[in-house]
């Protein structure tokens, strides 16, 4: 009797605890996940190279931290990888990793014949090519292999790459030139003494050139100004205003005469400059115009050659769109600059016109003044060039809305252009400047590889098309 009542008692208390057990609520791992969950590289070394003071080039080693360069961990397919390269020759033969693994695993390296070398913070890794990452659970047993690769420039981003297409016998015949690109194509109107002629490339090839028929006789003042704005070009043919959709038929769409020149688009409004020097706007696509509205104390000092438009979202509110013309007066020896704030959901709530001033906070900092100047925006800045003797200037760029400029000198064009006293300029979607003479019938691209790299999604969407 007593052996029951003790083997009931037993029972009973395995029972309770079980039941204890069930409602409890801690957590118990099996330990068999596995996973890294994080991935660093320590301090690296990177070989620089110089010149002395008697020309000879040398190299010396230099260091830095590259924890700040992110390192993707894509668990699906098992891959880790930086997602922003590493500078130009920096040395990755040589590097300590610092990672974590999920539920207190650990991790090997696997060598050839699937040995392995256990993981230390403190053992530098060769990255030359890509390496196998053991990850372990902490049971063990169960692993994932990961495959890590570290990736470096092969390019100095902050050099410029030129390139030269076939010289173009048929562009030696203008005296008036301007270049627009839409999508993946780019277009050329050139004029002589006597009419406007169309050409345009793939922005892939630059070595072939369509001749294209237009319905109507473009007269030379197309070629001074021609814009593209939600599927339209529009110029300026004598006294009418005309506007196209494959830059062949032409329609007219206004005919009153009071417009100098068509020479940018925002969102939903065109900007053109009247023959008394006006800046006028339009909202109905080019059909009506009116004056805009301006800071009355500057408004003999809007620019009446060379114009230029740039229009980029603000930072803050992409709502917003500021509006910038860029031109020449002939009263001024430098380009006398405008600028507006636009709004793209109520017209109502814009900003007038207002110039930028050129003063002693900014007088030695300024767009130099050129003829033939061209202004484009890029990446969130603007660049600017114009001619200087028989080439292009270096370009001057600004990152703060045409307030300051500063020359890059990396951009030389003195070297290789020979475009005379003639030539146009245009910026793509892929941000290469095309640079086209009327004089030799040269042909041009520039870019510099750090532009370059940030517009490969672009450009390999634009290839698709």
């Amino acid at each position: 009797m007593k052996r029951k009542i003790y083997t009931l008692l037993i029972a009973a208390t395995a029972l309770i605890t079980l039941h204890s057990c069930l409602n409890s609520d801690e957590e118990y791992n099996t330990y068999s996940d596995t996973a890294i969950t994080s991935f660093k590289l320590g301090t690296l070394k990177r070989i620089l190279h110089t010149t002395s003071s008697t020309g000879a080039d040398s190299t010396y080693t230099t260091t830095f931290s590259a924890s700040s360069y992110v390192f993707h961990i894509d668990q699906l397919n098992c891959l880790i990888y930086n997602t922003d390269s590493l500078p130009l020759n920096t040395v990755i033969s040589k590097c300590l990793v610092t990672l974590t693994t999920a539920t207190g695993g650990f991790a090997n390296w696997v060598l050839e014949n699937d040995t392995t070398q256990v993981y230390s913070s403190t053992d530098s890794i060769d990255f030359t090519y890509p390496r196998v990452l053991r990850a372990y659970a902490g049971n063990g047993v169960d692993y994932r292999d990961y495959t890590v690769t570290v990736v470096a420039h092969q390019e100095d981003s902050t050099a410029v790459r030129f390139t030269q297409y076939t010289t173009q016998d048929a562009f030696k015949n203008f005296n008036t030139m301007d270049a627009v690109a839409v999508g993946r194509t780019l277009y050329l109107f050139g004029a002589d003494k006597t009419s406007t002629e169309v050409y345009s490339t793939d922005i892939f090839d630059g070595n072939n050139w369509k001749d294209i028929a237009t319905n109507i006789m473009l007269q030379p003042s197309v070629a001074k100004k021609v814009i593209y704005s939600n599927g339209y070009f529009y110029a300026i043919n004598d006294n009418d205003v005309i506007r196209s959709a494959n830059a062949e038929d032409w329609t007219t769409i206004n005919s009153d005469g009071k417009l100098q020149c068509i020479f940018g688009a925002s969102k939903n409004e065109l900007y053109a400059v009247s023959k008394d020097s006006t800046i006028m706007v339009s909202l109905d696509g080019g059909t009506t115009w009116e004056p805009d509205e301006i800071d009355e104390a500057y408004t003999d000092e809007v620019p009446v050659e060379d114009l230029n438009c740039v229009v980029q979202p603000l930072e803050t509110d992409t709502t917003f769109q500021r509006v910038m013309l860029i031109g020449n007066d002939e009263d001024y020896k430098y380009p006398v600059i405008w600028t507006k704030l636009v709004n793209t959901e109520d017209p109502d709530d814009e900003e007038e016109w207002y110039r930028l001033e050129k003063n002693t906070m900014n007088y030695s900092l300024y767009l130099p003044g050129y003829d033939l100047l061209h202004v484009f925006g890029i990446e969130g800045y603007m660049m600017g060039l114009g001619l200087n003797g028989n080439n292009p200037s270096c370009p001057w760029f600004s990152y703060d809305d045409g307030i300051t400029w500063e020359q890059d000198t990396l951009y030389d064009t003195s070297s290789s252009f020979e475009i005379g006293n003639l030539f146009t300029a245009a910026i793509d979607d892929i941000n290469r400047v095309w640079i086209i003479s009327g004089k030799t019938g040269q042909v041009w691209t520039m870019r510099q590889n750090g532009v370059a790299w940030r517009a490969k999604e672009k450009e390999a969407a634009l290839r698709k098309e």
